[in-house]
């Protein structure tokens, strides 16, 4: 379960970079048309090429892969 407001923490390896973190929160949760999917927007910054990192909340659970 994720919160609206709830702080974010996204870790990846952008381009040229390895092990980055940024900070964020959760800005709004979307459920798909067909009811199947949660899609959940973050203001953390996320750079090209984290795809595949994830998104932690603050006690370090993986929410979301990026």
């Amino acid at each position: 379960k994720v919160s609206i407001g709830e702080d974010v923490f996204a870790i990846g390896n952008p381009e040229g970079f390895e092990k980055t973190i940024s900070r964020g929160i959760i800005s709004n949760k979307y459920t798909s048309k067909d009811g199947k999917y949660v899609i959940l927007q973050t203001d953390a910054p996320i750079s090209q090429g984290s795809s595949g990192g994830g998104l932690f909340d603050v006690n370090g659970n993986l929410i979301w892969i990026i």
